[in-house]
């Protein structure tokens, strides 16, 4: 079993209190809150295309973030179903590839100063880069989403197939599995940004390393996520406070909470690979 050295969790903190945190995730929030609609506008039109009538099953897992949040992106996702057609989904994908792009380059950014790298200094090259990396997690994103709507119909299908009469347990499996498959997701996602993305010159991080990272980001994301939802409908005045806004101001919020908890991931990826990556 792997022995924490004594001094790698205040490394850890020393790092992230040096790192320009703040300032790095509002730069990738805005470009994040920039790309959000188009980027609904492909994925749901992707789906609704498949598995219409199945898309509450996607609009549930909004139920993890604050009400007002979720209320915000359920009405998006409804006004985007009302109005599906082929040309708003060619329109959106490459509005949504080209806005999430800048955003990628601002995560990119980030992890090259978490690892202490220099940027790309060619600006096609890195921006073919940040446009690739935003296609990857698009067809990732895709696969988890389609996996949730036809995962039933799937577990039918190999039932049927292999004989392994789990037919009648197919509710109680795809219950298990709808939330396996996004948090594996998640982790796949962020092992790939911490692994290749950075500009490395020479070695990247281990893979044992960029799984850790990925998996400490996932959870970190899902705990935060649900504190901050807890923190919104059980403690917050945020209501009092922004009246009609507040939706808005909680989306901004937890946006910039993830771009915080992917950068503070990096960091300790950084730090993970000195001590044990080798």
């Amino acid at each position: 079993m792997l022995k924490i050295k004594n001094d790698f969790i205040k490394e850890v903190i020393e790092k992230i209190k040096k790192s320009q945190i703040k300032y790095l995730s509002a730069e990738t929030t805005y470009h994040f809150i920039i790309a959000l609609v188009p980027f609904l506008i492909v994925m749901i039109n992707l789906v609704s295309f498949f598995a219409k009538e199945n898309l509450e099953r996607l609009v549930s897992f909004l139920e993890i973030l604050p009400k007002e949040t979720s209320d915000i992106l359920e009405n998006i996702i409804n006004m985007v179903i009302s109005q599906s057609s082929g040309a708003l989904l060619s329109i959106g994908l490459i509005i949504a590839i080209w806005s999430s792009s800048k955003g990628m380059e601002s995560l990119i950014r980030a992890l090259n100063k978490a690892f202490g790298l220099k940027e790309e200094d060619n600006f096609i090259r890195k921006k073919l880069k940040a446009i690739f990396y935003t296609i990857l997690i698009v067809i990732l994103i895709i696969v988890v989403m389609t996996t949730m709507v036809f995962g039933d119909f799937v577990l039918g299908i190999i039932d049927r197939i292999f004989k392994l009469s789990i037919l009648e347990n197919i509710p109680l499996i795809y219950s298990i599995l709808k939330y396996i498959i996004p948090i594996a997701g998640m982790i796949v996602v962020f092992s790939i940004l911490f692994k290749f993305a950075p500009n490395f010159k020479e070695s990247s991080i281990s893979i044992k390393t960029a799984i850790i990272s990925g998996s400490v980001a996932t959870i970190g994301w899902i705990i935060i996520t649900l504190l901050y939802s807890f923190y919104v409908t059980n403690i917050s005045n945020m209501s009092n406070t922004y009246g009609g806004l507040v939706g808005i101001f909680t989306l901004l919020i937890w946006l910039n909470l993830s771009s915080k908890i992917i950068i503070v991931s990096a960091e300790f990826a950084s730090v993970y690979e000195k001590h044990y990556g080798k």
